[in-house]
C-alpha cells in the first residue's frame, strides 16, 4: 500500500500523486495566483487535470497544462467543450462528467458530485471585458486511488445537507474544503460540514489568498475540535507537501 502525496499549490489548487494515478492536478490556478509558490513551467508532469468549475481561480491553467503534458482533462461537458476550442481534443484528451457520473481508469476513479456555487466560464476574454461563457455551474469530486485512499474535494461550495450522504456513500478518509467565507462557506459552516461528514482528516483551503478572505485558522481548528473531534485538521502552507498513509 502506498501513501498519497499531496502538494498544496495555493488557494484551492492541489497536486496529488499515487501509483494508481500518477500526478493529478486539481483546479490548477498557477499563473497570477498570489498564493502559489511555483511557476507554470515548473509543472513538468501531469496525468489528469480536474476542474471543478469555470471561475478563473479554478479553471486557471488547466488548458496549457493539458497541452504541455498530454494530461487528460476531467470536468463538466461544458468546460471540456470550452477546452476543445483551445486545443484539448473533446472526449479524446478530455473526459466529460456530470453529477453522479464516474470516470474509471484502471485503478483510479473520479466521481463528480454536486456543489452549491455559481459559475459560468471565465475564459481569456474575461480578463479583457469581463465576458462570460455558459458554464453550467460548479461541482466537487470524489477520488478513489486503488481503494487505498478516497478523497472528497468539495470544490467551491456552501454548506449543504447532502454532504452527509456523500460521506456515507463514498466514505472518504480525507476531505478538502473551502473556509474563506466570501465566495464559499466560512469557518463556521465548514466546521458544520465536517460534523456532517466526520472524516479522519480534513484540509482547509480557499482562504488568505486575498485580503477579503482572511481566516483565523486557529479559531477554525477550535470549531472543528468541537464539531468533529476525531477529525485531524491538516493545515498546509502553499508549497508544502505531505504524505498521507492509507486508511
Amino acid at each position: 500500500m502506498a501513501p498519497l502525496i499531496i502538494e498544496f499549490l495555493g488557494h484551492s489548487s492541489f497536486a496529488l500523486h499515487h501509483p494508481s494515478s500518477g500526478w493529478v492536478i486539481v483546479d490548477p490556478w498557477i499563473s497570477g495566483n498570489p498564493a502559489c509558490k511555483i511557476t507554470l513551467q515548473e509543472i513538468a508532469e501531469a496525468h489528469y487535470v480536474l476542474v471543478s468549475h469555470g471561475h478563473r481561480d479554478h479553471l486557471g491553467d488547466a488548458v496549457p497544462i493539458c497541452l504541455r503534458t498530454a494530461a487528460r482533462l476531467i470536468s463538466t461537458p461544458e468546460i471540456c467543450a470550452f477546452a476543445s476550442r483551445h486545443g484539448v481534443a473533446y472526449e479524446k484528451q478530455s473526459y466529460g462528467l456530470n453529477i453522479g457520473g464516474t470516470a474509471r481508469f484502471d485503478r483510479f476513479a473520479v466521481t463528480m458530485v454536486q456543489a452549491f456555487h455559481t459559475s459560468d466560464i471565465q475564459g481569456p476574454q474575461y480578463g479583457v471585458d469581463r465576458s462570460l461563457e455558459p458554464g453550467s455551474g460548479a461541482t466537487g469530486f470524489v477520488l478513489d486511488f486503488d481503494g487505498e485512499h478516497r478523497l472528497y474535494y468539495t470544490g467551491d461550495t456552501g454548506l449543504f445537507g447532502d454532504m452527509k450522504l456523500i460521506a456515507e456513500f463514498y466514505e472518504p478518509g480525507l476531505v478538502i474544503l473551502p473556509v474563506g467565507g466570501k465566495f464559499t462557506m466560512g469557518p463556521k459552516e465548514a466546521a458544520k460540514a465536517l460534523e456532517l461528514m466526520r472524516p479522519a482528516r480534513a484540509i482547509p483551503c480557499h482562504y488568505d489568498t486575498f485580503p477579503n478572505q482572511r481566516v483565523d485558522i486557529e479559531a477554525f481548528r477550535s470549531l472543528v475540535r468541537q464539531a468533529s473531534p476525531n477529525t485531524e485538521l491538516i493545515v498546509m502552507q502553499p508549497g508544502e507537501r505531505r504524505e498521507i498513509s492509507p486508511g
